[in-house]
């Protein structure tokens, strides 16, 4: 269960201070308050960044989609898992009322999760296509791109997050799975959290390659 407001980058699965070692405030939007001190991250951390998402694509892209599927679902049970601290820290962070962050936020990543799961060992890796030449034959083949960077707004990070990542993750086809996070200034503490739960042993281990 989480416990905790984490502070720093999300980075080669770990949690790191920047490279700059400078911090800004975060404000509780309710109250004005100083809710703590948080990594302030620039082009030096995003090069971290995609550095060890390069090699995490190495890793994950050959993770077939039912495991990619298993994963998607065990992420989904640990939102479930932390749904009401989760929407706390939404709540004291972003503002929106908890049962909001609870209910409707963090609830729908949970359904979204779910859904990209059920599509994880379902989507094919290509397709043939007909054509007039009854001698020759046409077909797609989908290979991997590498990196993607994803930008998480202020006013649903962790619906966004989810998203993004979930989005990338489905798919059974040799697809990227090397995952940082330095999220936006305006969305701080849930999409940090978020990573803690990506960044549990049974979720960032990429399963053995079947042969």
């Amino acid at each position: 269960m989480l416990n905790k407001i984490i502070k720093k980058h999300f980075i080669n699965n770990e949690f790191v201070d920047s490279v700059s070692k400078q911090t800004f405030q975060t404000i509780n939007p309710a109250t004005e308050e100083v809710i703590a001190s948080v990594q302030r991250g620039d082009e030096k951390d995003i090069d971290l960044a995609v550095k060890a998402a390069r090699g995490a694509f190495t890793k994950w892209c050959d993770v077939s989609g039912p495991d990619r599927r298993d994963l998607l679902l065990k992420l989904a049970d640990s939102l479930a898992q932390n749904q009401q601290y989760l929407a706390e820290i939404e709540s004291l962070d972003n503002g929106k009322p908890t049962s909001i962050a609870r209910d409707i936020d963090i609830m729908m990543a949970i359904k979204h999760l779910k859904y990209f799961a059920g599509w994880a060992d379902k989507l094919p890796a290509g397709k043939t296509i007909n054509v007039e030449n009854t001698s020759a034959m046409a077909f797609t083949l989908h290979e991997p791109i590498g990196v993607v960077g994803g930008i998480i707004p202020w006013n649903f990070p962790i619906l966004m997050f989810i998203w993004k990542i979930g989005k990338w993750e489905l798919n059974p086809i040799p697809n990227m799975f090397g995952f940082s996070n330095l999220p936006s200034h305006l969305s701080r503490f849930s999409s940090k959290l978020l990573s803690s739960l990506v960044a549990a042993p049974v979720l960032s281990n990429p399963p053995r390659r079947r042969l």
